[in-house]
């Protein structure tokens, strides 16, 4: 299975103009920026609704705004979190959607009925207990590695995050780092990991 990512529409907003505009845009003119959120969103559903035609499995959701240094709780469940699920549901019939977010601990409860097979989150930086997560959804979850300092782990230390994750997120658990891992990882680094699992 392969899958195809998409940003979520907030942070491509952000990506086609910048995080000052939109931010303005959204205190002085949100309707606008809603309409825009809202064109966005749909390109982005016929985007993915091709990635599926051409043979992806499902999509790869990667949301951001779901921090406070980006929107508030109530500003992401305007801004963000109506978009980021319509394009969940537009792709819902696909075998592997996976819904990655930036998370901190007081937006969890707003991806609750977000239609993903796997939710895959750093534990690392959001500072949520993989167990508190599994408590929530029921969801396969993804993560458990540390994807921050990813590149000075040892193999031992490595095999300690998959045994605790393992038990803290239950049969239901896909070992992934929760994020991207530092883009000037070395091979060497990069191979230890398949190594501990023996790949």
């Amino acid at each position: 299975y392969f899958v195809e990512t998409v940003f979520n529409p907030w942070r491509v907003a952000q990506k086609l103009s910048s995080n000052e505009e939109v931010r303005k845009l959204k205190e002085e003119m949100p309707q606008a920026l809603l309409d825009a959120l809202d064109a966005i969103t749909q390109s982005e559903i016929n985007h993915a609704r091709l990635a599926l035609a051409a043979g992806a499995e499902g999509v790869f959701l990667s949301v951001d705004g779901a921090v406070a240094a980006e929107l508030s709780p109530k500003d992401y469940a305007k801004f963000s979190a109506p978009f980021d699920k319509r394009i969940l549901e537009a792709v819902s019939g696909a075998k592997l959607n996976v819904l990655h977010i930036h998370v901190e601990p007081e937006y969890l409860g707003l991806f609750h009925g977000f239609p993903a097979a796997i939710l895959n989150y750093s534990q690392r930086v959001s500072g949520i207990p993989l167990a508190e997560v599994r408590r929530q959804f029921g969801a396969v979850l993804a993560g458990g590695i540390d994807e921050v300092d990813y590149r000075a782990l040892g193999l031992d230390e490595l095999r300690g995050q998959w045994e605790a994750a393992s038990k803290a997120a239950g049969p239901k658990f896909i070992l992934t780092p929760g994020c991207s891992v530092p883009d000037d990882s070395t091979p060497e680094e990069l191979s230890r990991l398949p190594r501990v699992l023996g790949a």
